[in-house]
């Protein structure tokens, strides 16, 4: 499951319009995603704002490698991932001052993504691989650039 939460950890409103879910948030205000594992099996969740990837900052696409969740967990994507240690904050902005318009790619701006993959198969060595693997060398999302005219 998915919940955005703000800064606390609360449970953000939402209304749903014909089919979406829109959350509702003021400006420059924190969020994160809390994501829950309900199922006895590891799924993959790849997640991105605005478009964007949240752990290369770049196009979001269903092929990328995301974090790893494991049964009957849950966790909160902070924000952008920046390095091991460090994020960027999700924060609700208007489209100038999104990380994707920033960037110049602002044509998502306001859509949070998951993709929530089932683990299909696996065997000891492999799994050993998968969690010993730096499945994100140096490609980490840049921080954003300043505001434009400030």
């Amino acid at each position: 499951s998915l919940t955005l939460r703000d800064e606390y950890g609360q449970p953000l409103q939402a209304a749903q319009v014909a089919g979406d879910v829109y959350a509702v948030g003021s400006p420059g205000a924190r969020f994160t995603i809390g994501v829950e594992n309900h199922s006895g099996g590891r799924m993959e969740i790849v997640a991105s704002v605005d478009g964007l990837d949240v752990i290369d900052g770049l196009e979001a696409d269903f092929s990328k490698r995301g974090y790893v969740i494991e049964p009957y967990t849950s966790f909160a994507i902070d924000g952008w991932r920046t390095s091991d240690e460090t994020v960027a904050a999700f924060r609700f902005s208007d489209m100038d001052g999104s990380y994707a318009g920033l960037t110049g790619k602002p044509r998502n701006v306001g859509v949070v993504g998951v993709a929530f993959f089932r683990e299909a198969g696996y065997d000891a060595v492999e799994l050993h691989r998968r969690d010993s693997a730096d499945p994100f060398p140096n490609r980490y999302a840049n921080p954003p650039p300043a505001r434009r005219g400030y």
